[in-house]
């Protein structure tokens, strides 16, 4: 698991990206995974990989995407 201190999880200093930054990468990426080969099939591992050590830290971040993408939402 990745050290985070998770008082600051919104930033990894471990990974030195920001665990909302990873996330987005890793929903785009799946969001195209049929299509993935070679190079970018990878990155789709190391990303999920990465964004799995994250932890609660990770869920915590999933979390507030989730409930600002509901306000969002709800506000238009």
């Amino acid at each position: 698991m990745c050290p985070c201190d998770l008082s600051r999880h919104i930033v990894c200093g471990y990974h030195a990206q920001p665990i909302e930054e990873l996330y987005a990468e890793l929903r785009e990426l799946e969001s195209r995974e049929q299509d993935l080969v070679g190079a970018e099939g990878d990155r789709l591992r190391v990303v999920r990989g990465r964004f799995q050590r994250h932890g609660l830290a990770a869920e915590i971040v999933i979390h507030r995407i989730k409930t600002r993408e509901r306000e969002q939402a709800n506000a238009e």
